[in-house]
């Protein structure tokens, strides 16, 4: 038997086992093995779905890290900023940042700084692009359904 064709054998009937009183060469139902492989696909597509969701709440809006940068957040780099100004998580230096951003789209950007260029404006309206359709897919109707899907007490 061809190799490839020996590791699809392992791989079909991987995770599917006999029942009490059948031998080695009794033949494999194939309605037990549809079943079987019916499950696996479930459990996988249950697994992507946990995935997507853990990524979108572990990977931004967490509150514990800068969303920008990703540094973990404490008391030490926490931005001396007004929060009403900023409407992200930033660490101290990302929010500092930020802020000049504003300005400098308002016209009032500091001369002195002259790294604040096209291309790191260009950086910064990007990556609020970027958080804005986050915020958008986790409204969706289709991201709702999942969150409802995987809720193990629907209300």
């Amino acid at each position: 038997m061809p190799l490839a064709t020996q590791r699809l054998t392992k791989e079909w009937l991987a995770g599917c086992t006999l029942s009490d009183g059948e031998a080695m060469g009794t033949v494999i139902s194939l309605e037990k093995k549809r079943e079987c492989t019916q499950d696996k696909r479930e459990a996988d597509i249950r697994k992507q779905k946990l995935l997507a969701v853990r990524k979108i709440f572990r990977c931004t809006h967490c509150m514990s890290k800068c969303e920008k940068c990703g540094i973990p957040i404490t008391v030490d780099n926490r931005p001396k900023i007004p929060a009403y100004r900023i409407p992200y998580t930033f660490c101290e230096g990302c929010a500092e940042e930020y802020v000049d951003y504003i300005d400098t789209l308002k016209g009032m950007g500091n001369k002195a700084l002259y790294w604040h260029n096209d291309a790191w404006i260009k950086v910064w309206s990007t990556w609020i692009e970027h958080q804005g359709a986050v915020d958008s897919y986790m409204k969706s109707k289709e991201f709702e359904r999942l969150l409802k899907e995987l809720n193990p007490n629907p209300t």
